[in-house]
């Protein structure tokens, strides 16, 4: 029993919604929509089904009667049996809105989902089974699929436990030979079913299908949201506190009344390297911009990468430490064919990035080698690493900073616009990481023409 009680208890779990693969936010907000929306859908079902059963009882039914033509709940039976299962089906719904008060419900609220809508479809149609009928309302089952479709557009593992968990065993009793579908022929009746299947199995299927593309709209937007967040936090620290230190010292220099103010060097070099940052930022800011609109424009032309990488550690001399960056790359290495200052921009920032999110003492490696015509690049630390696995992969995308930083906030720019580059010249970048043991970042550049591969 045990071993089957687990197993049915993965394969619940692999229909329940994701928890690993949304944000907490989402799945938050989520929660309360689907509460907000069964009680809805619970409303808007029991209205639909008291017009449906005064406009039956009142104008169908009397109207059959009267015509030879028609025979639909004609008799006691039929009515009696409408009657108990539409009955069935309201109690359902009326039940659904009193457990969606209970606290147990509303934490797992699929379960309520689960168990309604086996009340409202299966059981109404499987109540006649003592005597050998199953009475089916497609009509009911299709506008009760599309409803919850429409209403509560996500959690489609929901909407597709609850389909089978309804369907497999209705399609069942009816291929059994000693079961009578209500109003329908014997001799149709293998014919209903394989209609019914169909029809049931498409509105199904477009049904979750839709739910999916939609849920996944809703998750880009709050992955969307996020990031904008994160992203105007990290603008308004960058460049709030440039700009509070300016103001403080020029408060400070006012101060003393006087017409002309002297401020120590070493004051006015800190004011300008604060306001050249946020320059920096804003530049970065507006590249990144238009790069996503117009892409990267690169010019390639053949180049040394040994020369490339010497002349731009020789003009970033007085920020890289002395002695922190070192080459070890192959000899003799075949030109490439880039855009030589796009390429040196991909070295600053991976190194200003490796110097920046790690403390004092970290040495940066650079490699080079050729592998089936392509340069591959790499620039490695020993620093403390992207902290979570997953960071690895993210942090190309915008706006990502890495989690284990001791350093401000930072835009997230930088390595974004790396990969920006990186593609345009028809390369990849990719990252890996260790805790404690640094990163390492390879990308790759295509060879100059006509050299040997």
């Amino acid at each position: 029993m045990k071993p089957a009680a687990a197993r049915l208890k993965s394969a619940l779990g692999v229909l329940q919604p994701d928890q690993e693969m949304t944000s907490s936010a989402y799945r938050q907000w989520r929660h309360g929509f689907v509460l907000s929306r069964l009680r809805l859908a619970f409303v808007v079902a029991i209205a639909a089904f008291l017009v449906f059963f005064v406009f039956n009882f009142a104008i169908l039914i009397p109207v059959t009667r009267r015509s030879a033509e028609l025979d639909w709940a004609t008799t006691t039976t039929d009515q009696r049996d409408y009657f108990f299962s539409t009955a069935i089906q309201l109690l359902g719904l009326l039940l659904g809105l009193v457990l969606l008060r209970l606290a147990k419900m509303q934490r797992h609220p699929w379960r309520l989902f689960l168990l309604i809508n086996m009340l409202v479809l299966l059981l109404a149609s499987v109540l006649t089974l003592s005597r050998g009928e199953v009475y089916l309302d497609l009509l009911t089952w299709l506008l009760l699929i599309m409803l919850q479709g429409l209403l509560i557009p996500v959690c489609w593992r929901w909407h597709l436990l609850t389909q089978l968990a309804c369907t497999l065993p209705l399609l069942i009793l009816i291929a059994l030979p000693n079961i009578q579908l209500i109003s329908v022929p014997t001799d149709l009746q293998l014919v209903f079913a394989l209609q019914v299947t169909l029809c049931l199995g498409l509105v199904c299927l477009i049904t979750d299908f839709g739910i999916y593309l939609y849920e996944g709209v809703l998750q880009r937007e709050f992955d969307l949201k996020e990031r904008l967040q994160f992203f105007l936090h990290a603008v308004s620290h960058d460049l709030r506190t440039p700009v509070m230190g300016s103001i403080m010292v020029l408060n400070q220099a006012l101060k003393t009344q006087q017409p002309m103010v002297l401020l120590p060097a070493t004051t006015l070099v800190q004011m300008r390297n604060s306001h050249e940052r946020q320059l920096q930022l804003i530049n970065t800011l507006l590249e990144s911009h238009h790069s996503q609109v117009h892409g990267i424009e690169i010019f390639p032309q053949p180049h040394s990468l040994p020369d490339l990488i010497k002349v731009l550690l020789q003009e970033r001399s007085a920020l890289y430490p002395p002695g922190a960056i070192q080459l070890e790359l192959w000899p003799d290495l075949p030109p490439i064919y880039g855009d030589a200052l796009q390429i040196q921009r991909v070295y600053d920032n991976l190194i200003s990035n490796a110097l920046q999110y790690n403390r004092p003492g970290v040495s940066v490696i650079l490699r080079a080698w050729v592998v089936a015509g392509w340069m591959h690049c790499q620039v490695s630390d020993n620093g403390q690493g992207l902290g979570e696995p997953a960071a690895a992969t993210r942090i190309f995308e915008p706006y990502a900073t890495p989690t284990t930083s001791h350093q401000p906030l930072n835009l997230g720019l930088g390595l974004y616009i790396c990969r920006r580059i990186v593609e345009a010249h028809g390369g990849q970048i990719s990252a890996s990481s260790h805790p404690a043991q640094g990163t390492t970042i390879v990308f790759t550049l295509p060879l100059a023409p006509d050299c040997p591969r």
